[in-house]
């Protein structure tokens, strides 16, 4: 188990917060089992989430789709409302 950091709707997502001027959102998570299971980190584009354990390693990704430096900012997983 490990710490993730993971960006919904991954690289396109990131590059559209850019070019509206917003912060992209990465939720961080506690002993997950994501990395284990799916045997690495990364862009999973069935699921378009983009993770990794590292989190300068994901800013690192993001800055690359973005092709400029991208601002990064937690936030919380948001809970289905039923």
């Amino acid at each position: 188990m490990a710490t993730i950091y993971k960006i919904i709707g991954g690289g396109e997502k990131v590059l559209q917060n850019v070019q509206a001027g917003v912060p992209t959102e990465y939720i961080k998570v506690e002993n997950s089992d994501w990395a284990e299971k799916r045997d690495c980190n990364g862009q999973d584009f069935s699921t378009n989430i983009m993770w990794c354990t590292n989190l300068e390693i994901l800013q690192r990704w993001a800055d690359d789709w973005a092709g400029c430096e991208v601002e990064l900012v937690e936030t919380k997983e948001k809970e289905e409302p039923f």
